[in-house]
């Protein structure tokens, strides 16, 4: 956040791609050399965050230096910080559950071979619209939050202009996926996990539309009605968890597919009712 408030939108970038770098080769090393399991996802995600943290200390050490104490301002400050932050939190422990979930799922009622699978595929699709997605909104949210202020409507503006390109490339993306498939997965691992290729585009629009529905959550941060956003947020992961004890024990990597892409359609829907609600029937700008 500190990068993002001093503007280094080049460091932020720099972090985003060794976190995602960091994160698929790690992946791809254990499943060549070990067993994928939902522990060594979550362990591996875990490294990769905490050397990327460790990292942006680094290269911005200067800016940890210890200028003076201000107990009350420091105590105002954590208002305003808890106040913005809970439903933030809330919303980071019920994502965690929903990311996570599938994998100890399926690990319990099927084998740890298919988390393997699984993993892959899930991973090959994330890399292009979280990664993209993250990357606008690395640039483009503090843009968005000067601009709103002098510009009514200039953060709408923007986000329909993103969700729109997005929503076609994604299309085009996922048509791809559907008759090539098998092609982008032997040149990103091998033969092998070809096996459940045909998953791909479904796991790929699940990705696409959790993505989309992230930039349509910009304009609630700019107008710091983030708590707004908590059952557009909360319910999506429990219909994962419903949907998980359902399909994962009968369909296996399927089911958790169709997980995905069930939960992923819920919360782009909630989170344009809600946004509906906010901001134009409710006519915030």
């Amino acid at each position: 956040q500190i990068e993002n408030f001093n503007r280094k939108r080049i460091s932020i970038l720099y972090s985003k791609i060794f976190e995602s770098l960091g994160r698929i080769g790690l992946l791809l090393i254990i499943m060549y050399f070990f067993n994928i399991t939902a522990l060594n996802i979550l362990l591996i995600s875990s490294l990769v965050f905490f050397v990327n943290i460790v990292f942006v200390l680094y290269i911005r050490k200067d800016a940890l230096v210890i200028e003076g104490f201000n107990f009350s301002l420091l105590k105002e400050n954590f208002k305003h910080y808890y106040k913005f932050s809970l439903p933030l939190l809330i919303w980071a422990l019920f994502s965690w559950l929903q990311l996570y979930a599938t994998a100890w799922f399926l690990q319990y009622y099927r084998s740890v071979e298919e988390v393997g699978y699984f993993t892959l595929l899930n991973t090959i699709a994330l890399i292009i619209p979280t990664q993209l997605v993250g990357i606008i909104g690395t640039f483009i949210i503090p843009i968005m939050y000067q601009n709103e202020h002098e510009q009514k409507g200039y953060t709408k503006m923007k986000v329909k202009q993103i969700t729109g390109y997005l929503t076609l490339l994604f299309i085009g993306l996922g048509t791809f996926f559907l008759f090539f498939h098998d092609f982008v997965i032997e040149l990103l691992s091998s033969e092998k996990y070809t096996l459940y290729g045909w998953l791909l585009p479904y796991l790929f629009f699940a990705s696409a539309l959790s993505s989309i529905a992230s930039v349509w959550t910009y304009e609630f941060f700019v107008y710091e009605k983030a708590k707004e956003l908590l059952f557009a947020q909360t319910i999506p992961s429990i219909i994962s968890i419903i949907s998980c004890l359902i399909l994962i024990p009968n369909y296996g990597v399927a089911g958790v597919s169709y997980v995905l892409l069930l939960s992923s359609g819920s919360y782009l829907l909630l989170i344009l009712l809600t946004y509906y609600k906010s901001f134009i029937h409710g006519k915030i700008i």
